[in-house]
């Protein structure tokens, strides 16, 4: 994978696919003039047909931060929320922005109505609308609501809270088509927060949540890698146990899969969906992944030949022929970030 422009964050950008590049902006990378890690205010895009990078304008682009988040909205890449360095920063810094790659663009969005600023959290492109959901604000309190947001009337909107789901930060989280299902995660309060091991699935044109059945549901975890595969939630690992179960919204059900020959994945893995399997990669201290074939509920590890070093925080992203894997921290430790990256064909 071709070398990214130097503005380009390596470790927790918000990032998005468009169907065929990937966008990334923000994040934690190399300040070149100081020779430290801090937040990026830059960007830039990669196209896997020519392993090439182009950088993304700063006219007007919104300020550095790292922890935000982003979707594709099918002609804007959309990001919102995120950490500031210094934390302390006016309310007129905590503003979300579209980029528009077509018109090298940046436009700021709407901060009237919008939920209260925040980095960990949810962000789900719905087809109409960003759906916000928990986090933590600068001072990690968590924040158990969120917002949606219209781009075509750069307008806020409330989420009802009634029956809402109580993990607030590191669920499990899909967009189904139909509805965000949150499931796990710890809840609200900065003190010693609980991991949760309860659920709920939210209908934005309802504006209502439904709870999520805990019959069978994995125990206490967050930071699971998660999967929507068309027709159910596959939950992995996280930083509890390394097992593997999968919800099914339709019948409110969940049942065990199998995890014999699954990598040791824990917190900091991250997964996507080809279509047929799950493919598992980065971890602190792991540099093989897995590869989840749900028709035979089986596993096989990656190839070594060619592996990237082992890190965690990274970008993965399923190109459709391809697993795409850029930057993160690596080593045990976390605290060395990279720009490097690599396509895994599976």
């Amino acid at each position: 994978m071709a070398f990214p422009p130097p503005t380009v964050g390596a470790t927790t950008p918000a990032f998005a696919w468009t169907g065929s590049k990937l966008i990334v902006w923000g994040g934690i990378g190399l300040d070149t003039e100081t020779s430290s890690c801090a937040p990026c205010g830059g960007g830039g895009i990669y196209d896997p047909k020519t392993d090439s990078w182009r950088a993304l304008s700063s006219v007007g682009a919104p300020r550095a931060r790292s922890w935000n988040a982003a979707v594709w909205t099918g002609t804007d890449f959309l990001t919102w929320g995120g950490l500031f360095f210094p934390p302390q920063v006016s309310a007129a810094d905590q503003v979300g922005a579209m980029y528009n790659p077509e018109k090298d663009a940046w436009q700021k969005v709407s901060t009237a109505g919008q939920p209260a600023w925040r980095a960990h959290h949810v962000l789900a492109w719905t087809g109409r609308e960003a759906l916000v959901w928990g986090g933590a604000n600068a001072e990690n309190v968590r924040l158990c609501d969120g917002g949606r947001f219209d781009p075509a009337q750069n307008v806020w909107r409330s989420i009802s809270l009634e029956g809402a789901a109580q993990g607030c930060i590191g669920s499990a989280s899909v967009w189904t088509g139909e509805e965000l299902l949150v499931w796990g995660g710890s809840n609200a309060g900065s003190a010693s927060p609980e991991l949760t091991s309860t659920g709920a699935a939210y209908n934005p044109d309802t504006d209502s949540w439904r709870p999520i059945s805990n019959v069978g549901a994995p125990p206490l975890r967050s930071n699971p890698a998660t999967v929507w595969t068309g027709q159910e939630m596959i939950v992995y690992s996280g930083n509890t146990e390394a097992d593997v179960r999968a919800y099914d919204p339709a019948s409110d059900h969940w049942r065990s899969l199998s995890a014999h020959g699954a990598p040791g994945f824990h917190a900091a893995g991250d997964a996507v969906w080809t279509g047929s399997e799950m493919l598992v990669w980065g971890a602190p201290d792991c540099e093989v992944g897995g590869r989840y074939d749900l028709a035979s509920d089986t596993w096989k590890p990656f190839s070594s030949k060619g592996a990237l070093r082992a890190r965690s925080r990274q970008t993965l992203v399923w190109t459709g022929e391809a697993l795409l894997i850029y930057g993160g921290a690596v080593g045990v430790d976390r605290t060395n970030d990279t720009t490097s990256g690599a396509l895994y064909a599976p």
